[in-house]
């Protein structure tokens, strides 16, 4: 989820946890606590792209993780709150929740988080819920913002309570919207015919409201993007997986990676001067028409059989009409 989010989620969590003992000091250590397992990012300018890929939401994510640092946390907010009554223990478990409520959010995204590292190194994602959703996001915020307003404790505490009711009501419902969407991409499979080995459907930024759909079959990838408004739908496009364009360097441990973080949905494509894109179809493409750019894209310069780098793509949405 987006760092914006995170932060009111932890503000919300936080609230709900201790603000009738330390007021709206817990909503404002709720919120920056939510920050710390996204400081990952920090070391991304040096990183390998593909390492950076899957270094984001890995071990910083961790129960284990979390566990360590919550008890020096906990004990760095004591000395600087040492007016607040809140034991060391407390404090602890206050650490805890916050950053174990940023991860399992996370969870819900399609990127996938390391929840079980080091013990573990499985990307869990149900993919119900994108990374930016504003039907999550807005009335998080204005509860948070209700509950530091609030002059009495009881009602900090009832609107947090609320946030957090509602977030978790929203997460189910996003759930089970992508059950009721992928049910419906299967049957259109079925009307037209496609043959295929599984499917799996993915939410783009912004709204639950509209999906990537995929179907594998044993060649490639049907796509079409799918909506709770049929006006907001796209044609079926095929994307071939298309290996070969990769087998001069198939064993470089960075194409192991980009096909780790992928899962498997990943498309390649070769360029007029020899570069090979290599399309992460997950996160769907900014656009409606076939030959729109994909929003994970790895472009691959080699030379001789051999990787010489590997950079990330980054399509503009401006240069691009959403809906054609």
């Amino acid at each position: 989820m987006d760092i914006f989010t995170h932060v009111f989620l932890g503000a919300a969590v936080g609230g709900m946890i201790a603000s009738k003992k330390i007021g709206n000091k817990a909503l404002l250590w709720g919120g920056l606590l939510s920050v710390v397992p996204d400081l990952d990012m920090l070391v991304y300018p040096f990183i390998e792209p593909t390492r950076a890929a899957l270094f984001h939401r890995g071990f910083s994510h961790s129960i284990f993780f979390f566990l360590l640092i919550a008890p020096f946390l906990a004990m760095g907010i004591q000395k600087l709150q040492k007016q607040v009554p809140y034991t060391r223990a407390q404090w602890t478990r206050f650490v805890f929740l916050i950053l174990l409520a940023h991860s399992v959010l996370d969870v819900f995204t399609s990127y996938g988080t390391g929840i079980l590292e080091p013990f573990s190194d499985k990307r869990f994602a149900l993919s119900s819920i994108a990374i930016i959703d504003v039907f999550f996001s807005v009335p998080l915020i204005v509860l948070v913002v209700l509950a530091f307003l609030a002059k009495e404790w009881r009602f900090k505490t009832m609107y947090t309570w609320l946030a957090v009711f509602i977030s978790v009501l929203y997460l189910s419902f996003t759930f089970l919207n992508k059950l009721y969407i992928q049910a419906s991409f299967e049957t259109l499979l079925a009307k037209e015919e496609i043959r295929y080995q599984k499917t799996e459907i993915f939410p783009t930024i912004g709204t639950n409201f509209t999906w990537n759909c995929i179907a594998q079959d044993r060649d490639g990838f049907w796509m079409k993007t799918m909506s709770n408004v049929p006006r907001l739908e796209s044609d079926m496009f095929l994307y071939l997986r298309n290996d070969y364009y990769m087998f001069d360097f198939i064993s470089d441990a960075r194409i192991s990676n980009l096909q780790r973080f992928s899962k498997g949905y990943y498309s390649a494509m070769k360029r007029s001067d020899g570069t090979v894109d290599f399309r992460d179809l997950r996160f769907g493409k900014i656009g409606n028409t076939h030959d729109s750019p994909f929003v994970f894209t790895y472009k691959i310069h080699h030379a001789q059989g051999e990787i010489q780098n590997i950079e990330r793509i980054r399509p503009s949405f401006r240069e691009v009409t959403l809906f054609k």
